[in-house]
């Protein structure tokens, strides 16, 4: 779902694209929420029993390759290589809408400062392996949802 950006957010977003790779880089706030594993969710209308919108929440999982404590990756030069759940930020990613939280660097640089600021406890954070996730049951995957992340993607536009 790619966003409708306002002249002068298109005009922010070329100059992001035209950056060099460390300026790119320095824009990024090393928050490390890109590094969990999200999903769509549903949200059900009360009243109708209808689907009324999709989200993306956050889980209480990282890629195992994620520093806690710094908040960076440890392989970070060669992240996706061989990686399912991996991606590399790009533009598509950034003006994508549902993978990254509007607090993001990238994200804010565009669109403005986000009105819910994602804020992660890594302490309740796991390390889980590639494809660790896909084995996982509905009710694991429950359980590890942040609840107020489904406020984090939404932009000011």
């Amino acid at each position: 779902m790619k966003v409708q950006l306002t002249p002068e957010q298109q005009c922010r977003a070329d100059k992001l694209a035209r950056m060099t790779p460390r300026e790119w880089d320095a824009i990024c706030k090393r928050c490390g929420i890109c590094c969990l594993t999200k999903i769509g969710v549903c949200l059900v209308d009360d009243m109708s029993g209808l689907i009324a919108d999709r989200e993306t929440a956050y889980l209480k999982q990282c890629c195992d390759k994620f520093d806690p404590i710094g908040h960076r990756c440890t392989v970070y030069q060669s992240r996706v290589d061989g990686r399912r759940n991996c991606e590399k930020v790009t533009m598509d990613i950034i003006l994508d809408g549902e993978l990254l939280p509007a607090s993001c660097g990238y994200v804010e640089y565009i669109f403005g400062p986000a009105r819910h600021p994602a804020r992660v406890d890594f302490n309740l954070v796991r390390p889980i392996a590639d494809g660790e996730f896909e084995k996982m049951s509905q009710d694991e995957i429950q359980q590890d949802i942040i609840p107020e992340s489904i406020l984090w993607n939404k932009r000011i536009r």
